[in-house]
């Protein structure tokens, strides 16, 4: 979600613990593949699904409408 002014984009805290955690593993060596399958054995969130949830489809999709 990016603030009013579109200069910064805020964190979800609801989906930064796995983006971290992907970050982490991928140094390690973990594959995409394996990155997934951690990820639903986690039951994280998707992004796109939260914001459809919370009404809010700004983010990716918005960023290239006024380019």
């Amino acid at each position: 979600m990016w603030n009013e002014d579109r200069t910064n984009i805020i964190p979800n805290e609801a989906t930064a613990q796995f983006v971290r955690s992907i970050f982490a593993w991928k140094p390690e060596g973990l594959s995409i593949t394996q990155i997934l399958d951690r990820l639903e054995a986690a039951n994280a969130p998707i992004p796109e699904t939260l914001q459809r949830v919370d009404g809010n489809m700004e983010g990716v999709h918005t960023v290239y409408r006024d380019q």
